[in-house]
């Protein structure tokens, strides 16, 4: 797969679920039940907005609060520059990796600021915390680095 088709999958509206595998590709799913299907995964009870959606060995960033909403998730260590669908688009997430890592959020003429997140950490609301050039984290979010 392309970077094209990676980033064609990532800018779909219709995507409601974006998760990298073990072999570090991209694969996006229509719905939860779409993806729950595909990854031969127990179905998740209707209408459940929950951070347990988030596998294990996964971060995962929604796009709404307390967890709803469309998901990305990551499993492979290294940065991961989010694509237009998703960027500035993040609102909670959880870590449920062994590691941590960081959110950037990518200035101009300023230097990018950080977010820093601990192993098992979450965020509901990323409105709730603060950011260094004023406001909050809500919808800052264009790179994620998982060490």
């Amino acid at each position: 797969m392309t970077d094209a088709d990676i980033a064609s999958l990532l800018d779909s509206a219709d995507a409601a679920v974006c998760s990298e595998g073990a072999d570090a590709q991209m694969r996006c799913y229509a719905s939860e039940a779409d993806y729950r299907a595909a990854e031969g995964l127990a179905r998740a009870e209707v209408g459940l907005l929950s951070m347990y959606n988030c596998p294990s060995g996964y971060f995962c960033m929604w796009e709404w609060t307390e967890f709803g909403g469309d998901r990305v998730q990551y499993r492979v260590a290294g940065t991961k520059d989010l694509y237009s669908h998703w960027r500035d688009r993040g609102t909670s997430f959880y870590n449920r990796r062994e590691d941590g890592g960081r959110l950037v959020d990518f200035r101009t003429r300023m230097p990018d600021p950080a977010l820093y997140f601990a192993a098992g950490q979450y965020h509901r609301d990323l409105g709730k915390e603060g950011y260094i050039y004023g406001g909050n984290w809500n919808n800052k979010v264009d790179r994620i680095v998982l060490s």
